[in-house]
């Protein structure tokens, strides 16, 4: 992922959509926390993106990401709260 072939934005939602999926709310943070700081910029926007279209309907998955991302937001470095800002505004 890395710098490597950028795979499809299909295979990035189905990642989240899987780990979301997988276990408690408290691994999830971790290990979103865990891959958004070793990707590139380019494919951390992709990701942050995949991340922000679960923030749909009011279900489990909305409350998750929406915990997951402040809270990774609450952690992070400024230029990923930039970038996280930055996908979230594009909603608008």
């Amino acid at each position: 992922l890395n710098g490597r072939d950028v795979p499809s934005n299909a295979v990035i939602n189905a990642v989240v959509l899987y780990f979301l999926k997988r276990g408690p709310e408290s691994q999830m943070e971790d290990t979103f926390e865990k891959i958004i700081y070793q990707l590139n910029d380019e494919m951390r926007i992709c990701f942050i993106n995949a991340t922000v279209n679960e923030l749909r309907y009011p279900n489990s998955h909305t409350y998750q990401v929406c915990l997951i991302l402040t809270k990774i937001y609450m952690r992070s470095e400024p230029h990923i709260k930039d970038q996280i800002t930055r996908v979230l505004f594009e909603r608008l």
